[in-house]
């Protein structure tokens, strides 16, 4: 049974590749939000809080 099971093991080559292609989306991910964050101009900041506030007030509603 173990022959087998080990057998069919990924090496590490292939477990360190499926590590990597799901670290690297998600600091993409992190660093785009942080790029966000810092350089959006001032008025779609505005907008996305106005999104924001929208749809927590549909959330509520929705509770109701």
């Amino acid at each position: 049974m173990w022959k087998f099971i080990l057998d069919y093991k990924p090496s590490l080559l292939v477990l360190s590749i499926a590590v990597l292609s799901f670290v690297i989306p998600v600091l993409i991910y992190f660093v785009n939000q942080k790029i966000h964050k810092a350089a959006d101009p001032p008025w779609k900041n505005k907008q996305q809080k106005q999104k924001k506030g929208k749809k927590k007030k549909e959330k509520k509603k929705a509770k109701k």
